[in-house]
């Protein structure tokens, strides 16, 4: 099957404007609502202690009063190409975030070259937004609800899904390499610092890691036997950042980083996944990862 062409400004365009409608409509619900609650709020301020005020919505409720949607793909916004520089809006282009959950049968020629996706995490017009876009943020949706026990599992979940109260994240995304073979980046973020550290499966030339870097992101090929040390050096930054803001003190630090371990073993297979998990280090727990179980697919176009 063909892909699909890219979307050009004008379509882009387009979709921008239908997307202020729809915030528009969502903002009327929203004022809407705050006005019934207001009303609600101060009869009963004025109503006599005996009486009783209905509830704006009841606790059990048999449907719920906002539609529950099916999970959608996150956009992404890619470069063109790699030629310019990725820090220039108009050298943007919308594709999408397709968790694997969702869809797994992406072929190779359907999916994102990863140094268009490096780009992207290093762009600075839409770096936010894509760094979000990457995290599976409703991945407990498809998960039986039994799946989580105790609270290193809630801290390890909060890691992979972009959420993590001390900031320090953890990704999978499909791509493709220069060769059109699927390919894989593991992405350790530190968002209190706008960093990340990706490990890939290619080299990339000099002049495009000093403009990832640029955009806060260090790139290594996965492979390398230096990756782990890197991984482990980048993390220990962050938590010295954390320690000098506040933030992380000795007594943590270790379920900090039990946490992140967690969070690699439930998104790959690890050969020593059932080692001790404090024998094991983060650096050693990415660079060893193969066949992730969750992941997000960066398509290569816009998909309908």
């Amino acid at each position: 099957m063909p892909s699909k062409p890219l979307l050009t400004d004008e379509e882009i365009r387009q979709q921008l404007k239908k997307m202020s409608a729809v915030a528009s409509e969502l903002n009327e619900m929203v004022l809407g609502l705050t006005r019934q609650l207001d009303e609600r709020t101060q009869a009963q301020a004025q109503a006599p202690s005996s009486a009783k005020v209905q509830p704006l919505v009841t606790p059990k409720a048999e449907t719920p009063v906002v539609e529950i949607r099916p999970t959608q793909p996150h956009g992404f916004m890619l470069p063109k190409n790699l030629s310019g520089s990725f820090n220039i809006a108009r050298n943007l282009v919308e594709v999408q975030a397709l968790p694997n959950y969702l869809r797994d049968d992406l072929k190779p020629n359907e999916l994102a070259d990863f140094r268009a996706v490096l780009g992207a995490l290093a762009a600075k017009p839409a770096q936010r937004g894509n760094r979000d876009a990457m995290f599976p943020a409703d991945l407990e949706n498809f998960l039986p609800d039994d799946f989580q026990k105790g609270e290193s599992d809630r801290r390890a979940f909060d890691v992979i899904e972009g959420k993590s109260a001390m900031g320090f994240n953890l990704a999978v995304l499909a791509a493709k390499t220069s060769e059109n073979k699927p390919a894989h980046l593991y992405v350790l973020e530190d968002k209190l610092r706008e960093k990340m550290i990706v490990a890939g499966p290619e080299g990339v030339k000099a002049d495009f890691a000093d403009e990832l870097a640029k955009g806060g992101v260090q790139y290594v090929v996965k492979s390398d036997e230096k990756t782990a040390s890197a991984i482990n050096e980048f993390l220990a930054h962050g938590a010295k950042f954390r320690g000098e803001k506040g933030l992380l003190f000795p007594g943590n630090t270790q379920s900090l980083i039990e946490g992140l371990i967690k969070g690699a073993f439930a998104l790959s297979e690890i050969p020593h996944k059932e080692a001790n998990v404090k024998g094991t280090t983060l650096g050693d727990a990415i660079k060893d990862s193969k066949n992730p179980a969750i992941y997000t697919q960066i398509t290569a176009y816009k998909r309908g």
